[in-house]
């Protein structure tokens, strides 16, 4: 401290030093001392020493709080949160210890499963590890945490205390629960302590609601359970759920018993748990690895659970459990859960059975003949399950069952799964009716004795009859080996008609009666219910009579079983045995077949003596290849009598460059159309209908095809379609369908159209009648038409409905007349109308956008605030906006001859028909528009219509389709010379593209020497190849794929393309030079200029860079400018064509040259032009780029104005001529009035004068 100025220390009485800052922590020691020096130029003159001052003592946190997500006693999965605010600086390892009140909370650790420490996002910056011990929880720190930060710390899963007595209330008192900051050197930063907390008596436990439902209440029958569980409070990660099955249910659950799912009423995630069944105790016992959130259910499913036998099941039970303390449970008193078992008719007796053949892995046929002692009503199905040593299934992977009954006359449509067959009954069966069942395909276990059927009848869920019968399935051992040695077709091509000949060698006898079984593999589909077998003619083994063997098919597993043979074979030399099956149809796909197999059957033992074994023999399978491109019918479903099919899809496997003729033909049917005709520029995918004739037949029908292909064939036979023909539908299997069930119209407005369809049309007319109900109001609602009538062949129509005056709102009926009223089932016959208010507003267009965008298409979606109308007109930019009547009415712009010269799509559309969208949405209309031009700017105009006929304005949309594809360009390598049309015709015939779209740059012919002798010249030139210059161009009105694609098309399909042009060389890669033709964009070389110009006439040099074309207009000073592609099509700005005379184009083709400078120009001339008047002259370029070239955009326009010469008279000199020029001005107005004078003669002449002498002279000339 020194003295200023000329002051002295002498008269100071104290010194104060102010802002120090004590130490971080508190001191070891509890005193200080401080020393004063006194300095006098640097000599001490004295010191004074002051001993014994306190040290400050250990901080307070500026903030400190406790909070608890519970406050009551033995809560658990608890939440404590600590928040302190530091008043000093925490360096990096600093020790925070929370200190609660022992043994009270003691336990905190051993809470199950152990709690756990989080920290606020801010905290975890500077806090790291976190140790919980008996009431004590401890933080250190692994960063230097400022002053004043905030530390937020939750120790989550904390079983609150019980404290002296869990039933009572206790309070923590203030001070009870303390916190310490310790520095690293071991001295305390910050030290205090948190407010107190009350602790609330325990609550009482949740409620656990439990619901059991079982698929059948019918004692020690297999059923599957579903409990639905819902909580009270919230069940932690970690819980458990304890579930108590009742006393009766020990005896069916095993040991090992699980559930099947665990669902949940929170979540469509699949939850994670584990389960422990305790069978002592009947508990099952599932740890969750997920929190159930309260007043939230879970749905355990059990499936395949026998009933207990037992009149009921008694009550079901259980609770959740979280460190050890249980939070909800069922109420002990309720018996909700306590289920009757129904005891049920033991009907069902099986009278006899038998199986053959017998043989283990052996397909065969099952039957049952049993009687019930109870009716079985039709809508009941009949389950029999065998034992568990059969195939889930019952039958091979590649078969399928059959099953019928000869007694009823009935065909089953049969499934099964784990070993349980399901049979639908679709008609009575009467009590004491003896009855067959018969099934065929199954697999036999292995060899030994499998024992035990049960069969179930059911309805619904409802258990009618039930019977377990001890039958034993004994099976025998595998039969003998037999060689096949013959294995032949008249035919590899796919889907063909052939005959299959088959030989083996008989290893041993065979006695009369003996079948012969041939299994085709799972490639081949029967679709017939018989075949033509006869006797190969190397058959030395078997005798059969002159009619030949008899053959039954079984299409489920593609056998026939050949009998017949007169004599039996005892062996000896002449043991091969020939079969022939005529007219097979071979399989649809491509490669190896599986095995085909042959078998001897003794029918009297049941037994296969004798088989092939697939691999183990050869030949015992055949390689399919294609021969010629498929034609694919779709499946024919059903028919019905009196209906027609919907549209069938017959589709070619690749688009051809020719014309191809299909025609059907089935006795019984008519065909629509007669012929389907694939054209060469049409889709490869067309389509027909069946229709019954009077004279079809019930039952399985067969349509044959014969094909003309208007060059050679590529196609393959097509093979037969079958289909069934039914007298009547199935129960709501044909259905009239209505499109929407509330319609909403304004009084004496007209709706919006409604849709009524048929999900199968009929075959001779159909009526729909409309009517009003509920009231009935005949005079003031009327239907457009009043009769809804489908055409033969028609599955959609519309109608429309107007209110009258004096309507209200009600229902609108459907009814179908006649016929097909038994036939066509209505789901909902009616429709709920509703008429607003005179509406005089006007709709609210609320938004408008794209949806799609494409190079050819566009779909637009219109939002309004009411059902509405949306008429619209789409056309090329340019055109003037319409007003909304010309919008609405496209009549309008031709009377008042306000339609453009370009193409103007016109239509209406309403918001709740739309193409688009497959919901309804009642606000929003979508319009579709494809067939544009690609890269091309139009505009779309709209006008809003409400349902009363109140429109809004016009509204404009501006639009640019995407960019175009461009031409492809790629070389073909030949081995010689081929014709043009045949490479193309190929191409074609992979592309699916026409002639049209194949452009040929080159196709030079093959290099020769003809006085060429010597062998080593020739081969050489025989080993030359030629390279044929090709582009593919684009499509620019269709949605198509690139041009370059095709050619990675013709790429893939080098192998079908040399099939076509043996010269065509298979190893060259066509995309190794392939690339997309893109020009460069055109350029004037310098601005076109005046060449020639008179009062009429104008003549400009103009020229162009490259090749391409230039065009030209002339317009009057001031009109307004076209666009570049308005100039190219000769139209003014608004889309109008211009006059000839003043517009002109003009092609430029450059020859190819060296000299870049050299510079070909054209004159362009306008005529019939005005004198003394000015014009402006446009021009613009664009490229020679095919199909669509690239045009400049506007920045790029050339302009010149110019001023045509004023025409010039000589007057005549003689006095007397003058006279003879001064007429009155009345006679020279009289004379304009009656005599036309054109417009441009009028522009012509400027001044009076000069109009006077123009008409004079013409007067002139003609008196003379």
């Amino acid at each position: 401290i020194e003295p200023i100025g000329t002051s002295t220390l002498s008269n100071i009485t104290g010194i104060i030093l102010s802002r120090y800052r004590n130490a971080g922590y508190a001191q070891p020691t509890q005193t200080y001392s401080v020393k004063i020096v006194q300095l006098r130029n640097r000599n001490r003159r004295w010191d004074l020493t002051w001993t014994g001052m306190s040290l400050p003592d250990k901080a307070d946190f500026i903030s400190k709080v406790f909070s608890a997500s519970s406050y009551f006693k033995l809560d658990v999965f608890v939440t404590y949160t600590f928040t302190i605010v530091g008043s000093y600086v925490f360096p990096n390892g600093t020790n925070i210890t929370i200190s609660l009140p022992s043994p009270t909370f003691d336990k905190i650790p051993n809470s199950s499963p152990q709690p756990t420490c989080n920290f606020s996002k801010a905290a975890s910056a500077y806090l790291s590890s976190c140790t919980i011990a008996p009431s004590k929880i401890t933080f250190l720190t692994n960063a230097l945490v400022p002053e004043k930060a905030v530390l937020d710390i939750y120790i989550n899963g904390v079983k609150n205390p019980a404290f002296t007595n869990p039933n009572t209330t206790d309070t923590l008192v203030a001070n009870a629960i303390s916190v310490t900051a310790t520095h690293p050197n071991g001295n305390v930063v910050n030290q205090g302590t948190f407010g107190g907390a009350t602790f609330n008596a325990k609550r009482a436990k949740g409620s656990l609601y439990l619901i059991v439902n079982a698929t059948s209440y019918y004692k020690t029958v297999s059923a599957d359970y579903t409990l639905a569980i819902q909580n009270t409070y919230n069940l932690p990660l970690g819980g458990t759920i304890v579930l108590i099955f009742p006393s009766t249910f020990g005896a069916v659950l095993p040991t090992d018993f699980t559930i099947t799912d665990l669902t949940s009423s929170f979540t469509s995630s699949k939850l994670v748990y584990t389960q422990v069944y305790q069978a002592n105790s009947y508990t099952l016992k599932i740890q969750t690895n997920f929190v159930w959130p309260p007043k939230t259910s879970l749905y355990i499913t059990m499936n395949g659970i026998n009933n207990p036998n037992a009149e009921q099941s008694g009550v079901f039970s259980g609770n959740t459990v979280y460190d050890e303390e249980i939070i909800d449970q069922t109420d002990p008193n309720d018996a909700s859960t306590n289920i009757a078992y129904n005891s049920y008719a033991s009907g069902i007796s099986i009278l006899s059975n038998s199986f053959s053949p017998l043989n283990e892995g052996e397909l065969a046929s099952y039957s049952f003949k049993m009687t019930s002692a109870s009716d079985v009503p039709a809508g009941a199905s009949m389950e029999l399950s065998f034992p568990k040593t059969f195939s889930p299934s019952l039958t091979s992977l590649d078969s399928t069952l059959l099953c019928f009954s000869q007694t009823l006359g009935i065909t089953f449509t049969c499934s099964a799964s784990s070993q349980k067959l399901t049979l639908p009954i679709t008609s009575k069966i009467p009590a004491g009716t003896t009855f067959d069942i018969q099934i065929k395909g199954i697999v036999n276990p292995n060899v030994g004795n499998s024992t035990g059927l049960n069969i179930v009848t059911r309805q619904g869920t409802s258990i009618l009859q039930f019977t377990s019968v001890g039958l034993n399935f004994a099976t025998s051992p595998a039969p003998g080996v037999m060689n096949l040695t013959t294995l032949d077709t008249t035919s590899k091509a796919l889907q063909e008609k052939a005959d299959y000949t088959l030989c083996a060698d008989l290893p041993g006898p065979v006695e009369v009666g003996a079948n012969i079984l041939i299994d085709f593999p799972a490639q081949f589909t029967f679709k017939l219910s018989s075949y033509n077998c006869s006797v190969g003619k190397n058959n030395l083994a078997f005798v059969y009579p002159p009619s030949g063997p008899k053959c039954e098919v079984l299409p489920n597993i593609r056998r026939f079983n050949i009998s017949g043979h007169l004599y039996a074979f005892n062996g000896g030399p002449n043991k091969k045995m020939c079969f022939v099956i005529s007219q097979i149809e071979n399989p649809a796909d491509a490669g190896p077949s599986g095995a085909f197999t042959m078998a001897v059957l003794d029918p009297k033992a049941n037994t296969v003596l004798y088989r092939t074994y697939g691999v183990l023999n050869y030949p015992s399978n055949i390689i399919y290849q294609r021969q010629g491109l498929r034609i694919i019918v779709d499946d024919i479903p059903t028919l019905i009598v009196n209906t027609m099919s919907n549209d069938i899809k017959v589709t070619l496997e690749r688009a051809v460059p020719y014309n191809i003729y299909l025609t059907p033909s089935a006795p019984g049917f008519d065909f629509i159309p007669s012929t389907i005709v694939f054209l060469s520029y049409l889709p490869p995918t067309q389509t027909f209908k069946v229709k019954p004739l009077p004279t079809a037949v019930v039952g399985s029908n067969r349509i044959t095809w014969s094909k003309s292909e208007e060059e050679s064939p590529r196609f393959s036979a097509v093979p037969d379609s079958f289909f069934t023909l039914q007298d009547r539908p199935l129960f709501k299997e044909m259905k009239l369908l209505v499109g929407t069930t509330i319609s909403r119209t304004a009084l004496r407005a007209m709706s919006l159209p409604i849709t009524i369809s048929l999900t199968n049309p009929a075959s001779t007319p159909l009526a729909v009648n409309l009517y009003t109900d509920k009231p009935a109001q005949p005079n003031v609602v009327q239907f457009f038409p009043q009769t809804v009538t489908f055409k033969p062949g028609e599955t959609s129509k519309n109608f429309t409905y107007q209110t009258l005056t004096g309507a209200v709102s009600g229902l609108i009926m459907l009814s179908v007349d006649g016929y097909y009223k038994t036939i066509y089932y209505v789901p909902n016959n009616n429709i709920t109308f509703e008429i607003l208010d005179i509406d005089t507003t006007p709709p609210q267009l609320l938004n408008y956008y794209i949806v799609d965008l494409g190079r050819t298409y566009i779909y637009f979606r219109v939002s309004a605030s009411e059902s509405s109308w949306v008429s619209y007109l789409l056309t090329l930019r340019g055109t003037l906006t319409p007003p909304p009547e010309e919008v609405r009415n496209a009549t309008l712009r031709v009377v008042r001859r306000t339609k453009t010269d370009v193409v103007e799509i016109q239509g209406r559309n309403g918001s709740n028909q739309t193409q688009v969208t497959k919901t309804f949405i009642y606000y929003d209309t979508f319009l579709s528009f494809t067939g544009l031009e690609e890269q091309t700017d139009y505009i779309l105009f709209f006008v809003l219509e409400d349902l009363s006929g109140n429109y809004i304005g016009t509204t404009t949309f501006n639009f640019t389709t995407l960019a175009k594809y461009y031409p492809a360009r790629f070389n073909i390598m030949l081995k010689d010379n081929v014709k043009t049309a045949d490479l193309i015709r190929a191409l074609g015939l992979i592309t699916g593209l026409t002639a049209n779209r194949f452009v040929i740059n080159s196709a030079p012919p093959k290099f020769t020497i003809p006085e060429a002798t010597e062998p080593e010249v020739l081969n050489y030139l025989a080993n030359e190849t030629v390279l044929y210059d090709l582009t593919i161009l684009p499509n620019k009105t269709a949605d198509d794929k690139r041009p370059i694609e095709y050619v990675n098309l013709v790429r893939k399909s080098m192998t079908l393309l040399v099939n076509e042009v043996p010269q065509v060389v298979s190893t060259y890669n066509v995309l190794s030079a392939a690339y997309e033709i893109t020009a460069f964009n055109q350029i004037f070389n310098y601005p076109p200029y005046v060449i020639a110009l008179n009062e009429y006439t104008v003549s400009f040099n103009v020229s162009l860079k490259r090749n391409g074309t230039l065009y030209g207009i002339i317009m009057l000073r001031g009109s307004p400018r076209p666009n570049p592609r308005q100039m190219k099509l000769g139209l003014n700005s608004t889309n109008y064509l211009l006059n000839k005379d003043t517009y002109a184009s003009v092609k430029f083709e450059i020859p190819f040259t060296n000299d870049e400078s050299s510079v070909i120009y054209q004159v362009i001339t306008f005529s019939s032009l005005m004198d003394n008047t000015y014009y402006d002259v446009y021009f613009v370029g664009e490229n020679d780029l095919p199909v669509n070239p690239d045009i400049m955009d506007e920045s790029q326009i050339q302009k010149v104005t110019i001023h045509t010469q004023r025409e010039v008279f000589v007057i005549a000199k003689s006095y007397k001529y003058l006279q003879k020029l001064v007429i009155s001005v009345s006679t020279i107005l009289i004379f304009i009035a009656i005599i036309p004078v054109s417009y441009t003669h009028l522009r012509a002449h400027e001044t009076p004068e000069h109009l006077v002498c123009r008409l004079l002279l013409e007067k002139k000339k003609k008196k003379n």
